[in-house]
C-alpha cells in the first residue's frame, strides 16, 4: 500500500509538457517556461549526433532512443507543482529515477528542486537522498539563457545517448581547432614554397618578404583565435564549476567552495559567479564567532585529535584469570540438534580461585523452552569443576548475584512464578543458612553502630532498622532446604563501598513519582553476612564515576551518600531528581576539585554542587533537545530548536550558540584535554560540517587578487583530493593546446628585412625567410 502523502496517480494528464520521441519535458504552468520548453525541444530535435557517437552507440537520431527519459525544467514554482512532482514520483516508482534529468531555468538549486527529485523513494520503501547536479541556464537575460542552452543541452543529451558530456562538448571545440590547424598548415606550406622560390629567385627576395609578413600575420591571427576559443571553453567550464561551488557553499563547506573557486580565479572565471561565491565563503569563514569550515571527514584528516584508545572490554577473551565464556556439551538426554552450548561468566573470585558461569540450551529441536545451567569452575583445576545443583526443569533455575567475602554465593532460585533467596558453599557443594546470625531487634538508640549517620537524621530520610528480613521457605517445591522468602529481587556489591551488600526489592528503572511502598533497599554486612538496616523508597544505589558520592534513586528524590565510609549526607528533591536510571547523572572530573553533578532528561538539564548539596542552575527551555555533552571546562553543549547552544553550568546562562543551522545533536570537536578526558569548545560538529570559533573577525580585501591570497592563506596546505577532483569534474580542466600552435613562431622571430639590401640576401640570413 502506498502512503497517500507521497503517492501520485500516474494517470493524471500533465498539460505543461512537451514530448519529443521518448523524451518528456515537464514544467510548471508558466509562459516563460513554456517558451523555453519549446526551444529546448527544437534544439534537441535538430541536434546532429556526431559520427563518433553514432559509431559508439549505434544511435543516429533521437527517434532510435527507446528508453523513456524525463527532463524537468526547474524553477521555484516546481516545488509546489503537483503535476511535476507527481510525474517525478511516477518515474521513481517505476525504478527510473536515474532517467530523470533537470535543467535549472530560474532561481537557485536549493529553492527550485522538488522534494521528489532530492529524495528517491525506491520500490522497496527505502528513501535515498541525492544531490542533483542540474544543467544550468540561469542568466540575467533570455538571450544569455539561450546562449547557455547551446552548451547545457549537451549535458542533457549525454546520458540519453549513453556517452559523457565531454564527448559531445569537445566535438564543437575540435571542429574549430581543425580550422585553425588547417589554416596554420596552409601558411607553413606557403612559407616552405616561398623559401624554395626565394633561393632560386634571390632577385625577388624583397617582395617575397612582404608577402611572408602578410602570411605570418594571418597565422598569428589564427593562433589568437584558437586561444580565444580555449579561453571561451574554460569560461564555460568555470560556469559549470560555479554551480557546483554554490551548492557546496549552501551546505556550509566553506573550504571546499573556496578550492573550487581557486581552480579558475584569478586568471579565469571572472565572468561567472565564482568571484561572488569566493567572497561569500570568505565572509562566512572570517566573521566573529563559530564559522563553518569543512566536512567532518576532511577535518578529521589532520585537524582532529582522536580520543586515546581505550581497551575494548568486549573484545577481551578473559576477565582477570578466567575466560569470559566457556563451552559445554549438551547433555545426552536432550536432543536439540546442537552438540554444545555456551556459558557466560557471571561472577568470579581470584581470592577463592573459582568462577560462576551461566548458560542455557533448548530442550529439543522444535521447542523454544530452555534449561539453565550454572557451572562452578576452579582456577587451574578443571577436574574439580561441576554444575550447581538444580532441577532440570524449564521453569526452574538459579541466578547468582554475588560472591560474599567468605567465598559463599548468594542468589535467587526461580521456580515457576515463585522466587526465593539462597546461599551456597561452592567448596562443599551444599546450601547454607542464609544469615550468619539473626540479631535481636534493635532500638533506635542502639542503632548508631549500624546506621550510616545520625540515627534521627537517618530516620527522617527513611533509613531505619528492625525491618522484616525474610523467613525460611517451607514450600517443598523449593530446591534449597535453606531457601528464604523475601521481597529482595537482586543483591549488589558497589565498588568502593567495602563490607556492604545491597538488596533491592524493585528492579524496574522506568517508574517515577509512583507509590514507593514496595520499593526499598536492604543493607547487609558482608562479613559476617547479616541484615543491618533498610533505606525506604530507594530503588537502586549507584556510584558516580570514581567519586566518593553515591546516589540513592527513588523516582522522586535523590538520597546522597558518601562511599567511604558509607554515610548519608543529604537529600536532593526537585523536578530533575525523578530519574531512576544512572545514565541521567554525570559527575565529570575537574582538576580544580569541583564536585559538580550534571543531570539531563526530557524535562531539561541541571547542575548541582555535591559538596554544598545545592543546585547551581536549571535549564528549562522547552525547545531544548535531550542530548548533552560536557566540555573540558564544564560548559554544557546541546541544542534549542536545532540551534547548538553552550550553557554556563554555574548559572545556566547562554555562553555561545551557532545560529542559522539545523541539527539537534551537535558534538564537541575541539582538542582533546587529557587532564579531564573531555574535549574543548574550539570546534563543534554540526551535522556533517565542523565549525571553529574565531575570537575576532578577519578583514576581507576589496580586490579579487587580495581575496584569492586571503583564501590561500586560510586554506594553508589544504588541496582538492583526487576523489574531490573526480567528483566535481576537475580532472581535465585545461583545454589541450593544438599541436599546430607550438609550431608558430614567437613575436621575436618576426621577419626582419634590415639585412636585405639591393634585393639580395646577406649571408647567414635565410632563416629569416
Amino acid at each position: 500500500e502506498k502512503d497517500s502523502a507521497i503517492w501520485y496517480d500516474v494517470s493524471v494528464e500533465i498539460s505543461a509538457m512537451r514530448k519529443i520521441y521518448s523524451i518528456e519535458i515537464i514544467y510548471p504552468e508558466d509562459p516563460s517556461l513554456e517558451a523555453m520548453a519549446e526551444r529546448l525541444a527544437k534544439e534537441l530535435g535538430s541536434y546532429r549526433i556526431p559520427a563518433s557517437v553514432v559509431k559508439k552507440t549505434g544511435i543516429r537520431n533521437l527517434d532510435q532512443v527507446t528508453e523513456p527519459w524525463l527532463i524537468v525544467l526547474c524553477s521555484p514554482e516546481c516545488r509546489n507543482s503537483a503535476d511535476v512532482r507527481g510525474r517525478i514520483a511516477a518515474y521513481t516508482a517505476e525504478g527510473r529515477y536515474h532517467n530523470i534529468l533537470s535543467l535549472l531555468v530560474k532561481g537557485r538549486s536549493g529553492d527550485s528542486f522538488p522534494e521528489e527529485l532530492v529524495y528517491e523513494t525506491r520500490p522497496d520503501g527505502t528513501v535515498v537522498e541525492h544531490e542533483p547536479l542540474a544543467a544550468n541556464i540561469v542568466a540575467d537575460s533570455e538571450r544569455e539563457s539561450l546562449r547557455l542552452l547551446q552548451v547545457e543541452k549537451l549535458r542533457l543529451l549525454a546520458p540519453i545517448l549513453g556517452v559523457s558530456f565531454d564527448e559531445l562538448r569537445n566535438r564543437r571545440l575540435r571542429t574549430r581547432i581543425r580550422v585553425a590547424a588547417a589554416l596554420g598548415t596552409v601558411v607553413m606550406l606557403g612559407a616552405a614554397a616561398f623559401f624554395i622560390y626565394a633561393v632560386s629567385r634571390m632577385s625577388l627576395i624583397s617582395g617575397q618578404n612582404k608577402d611572408l609578413e602578410l602570411k605570418y600575420a594571418q597565422a598569428q591571427e589564427a593562433r589568437d583565435q584558437a586561444q580565444a576559443q580555449r579561453d571561451a571553453a574554460r569560461e564555460e567550464f568555470a560556469g559549470t564549476t560555479a554551480i557546483r561551488a554554490r551548492d557546496v557553499l549552501d551546505r556550509k563547506n566553506s573550504e571546499l567552495a573556496m578550492l573550487l573557486c581557486l581552480e579558475f580565479l584569478p586568471e579565469a572565471g571572472r565572468t561567472t559567479e565564482l568571484p561572488g561565491i569566493l567572497s561569500e565563503a570568505l565572509e562566512g569563514l572570517c566573521k566573529k564567532g563559530y564559522v563553518p569550515v569543512t566536512s567532518v571527514r576532511e577535518y578529521g584528516k589532520d585537524r582532529y585529535q582522536p580520543d586515546p584508545e581505550e581497551p575494548n572490554a568486549d573484545a577481551r577473551e578473559t576477565d582477570g584469570a578466567f575466560p569470559k565464556k566457556i563451552t559445554r556439551p549438551v547433555p545426552e538426554e536432550f536432543d536439540n540438534g546442537k552438540e554444545t552450548f555456551s556459558l557466560t561468566l557471571t561472577d568470579s573470585s581470584e581470592e577463592y580461585g573459582y568462577a560462576v558461569y551461566s548458560g542455557y540450551f533448548n530442550v529439543s529441536k522444535t521447542s523454544g523452552n530452555s534449561i539453565t545451567r550454572n557451572r562452578i569452575c576452579f582456577l587451574n583445576d578443571p577436574e574439580r569443576d561441576y554444575d550447581m545443583p538444580c532441577r532440570d526443569e524449564v521453569y526452574n533455575y538459579l541466578s547468582v548475584d554475588t560472591i560474599l567475602s567468605d567465598g559463599s554465593i548468594i542468589g535467587r532460585e526461580h521456580y515457576s512464578l515463585k522466587d526465593s533467596l539462597f546461599r551456597f558453599d561452592p567448596f562443599t557443594r551444599e546450601f547454607l543458612p542464609f544469615y550468619d546470625e539473626v540479631p535481636e531487634p534493635l532500638e533506635m538508640q542502639d542503632a548508631a553502630a549500624f546506621l550510616p549517620g545520625d540515627p534521627e537524621v537517618c530516620l527522617e530520610a527513611g533509613i531505619h532498622v528492625d525491618e522484616v528480613r525474610g523467613t525460611p521457605a517451607d514450600d517443598p517445591d523449593f530446591f534449597s532446604p535453606y531457601a528464604l522468602n523475601s521481597d529482595i529481587q537482586k543483591f549488589q556489591e558497589i565498588p568502593g563501598v567495602d563490607g556492604l551488600i545491597f538488596g533491592y526489592t524493585y528492579l524496574s528503572t522506568s517508574v517515577t513519582g509512583t507509590d514507593n511502598s514496595n520499593k526499598r533497599t536492604h543493607v547487609f554486612s558482608g562479613d559476617p553476612f547479616r541484615y543491618l538496616y533498610t533505606i525506604e523508597g530507594v530503588i537502586e544505589l549507584t556510584r558516580l564515576e570514581d567519586s566518593n558520592y553515591l546516589l540513592g534513586m527513588t523516582g522522586e528524590k535523590l538520597l546522597v551518600f558518601s562511599a567511604e565510609p558509607f554515610r548519608y549526607l543529604y537529600t536532593l528533591e526537585d523536578e530533575f531528581t525523578v530519574h531512576v536510571d544512572p545514565i541521567h547523572y554525570e559527575l565529570p572530573y575537574f582538576p580544580d576539585g569541583r564536585q559538580w553533578m550534571y543531570v539531563h532528561g526530557s524535562n531539561g538539564k541541571a547542575v548541582y554542587d555535591l559538596e554544598k548539596g545545592e543546585r547551581l542552575c536549571a535549564i528549562t527551555d522547552p525547545g531544548q533537545e535531550y542530548s548533552m555533552e560536557i566540555s573540558a571546562d564544564g560548559l554544557i553543549l546541546s541544542s534549542v530548536r536545532k540551534i547548538p547552544v553552550l550553557w554556563r553550568p554555574e548559572d545556566g546562562s547562554v555562553f555561545r550558540e551557532i545560529p542559522d543551522v539545523e541539527e539537534d545533536e551537535p558534538e564537541l570537536f575541539g582538542p582533546y584535554d587529557e587532564a579531564t578526558g573531555r574535549r574543548c569548545i574550539d570546534a563543534i560538529r554540526v551535522g556533517n560540517i565542523v565549525y571553529e570559533y574565531r575570537e575576532q573577525a578577519v578583514p576581507i580585501p576589496e580586490d579579487l587578487q587580495g581575496r584569492v591570497e586571503l583564501a590561500l592563506q586560510l586554506l594553508g596546505n589544504r588541496q582538492l583530493s583526487k576523489k574531490e577532483r573526480k567528483t566535481y569534474g576537475l580532472e581535465l580542466t585545461d583545454i589541450e593546446e593544438s599541436p599546430d600552435d607550438a609550431e608558430l613562431p614567437d613575436a621575436a622571430e618576426q621577419p626582419d628585412n634590415t639585412e636585405l639590401t639591393g634585393g639580395q640576401a646577406q649571408p647567414g640570413t635565410p632563416a629569416q625567410l
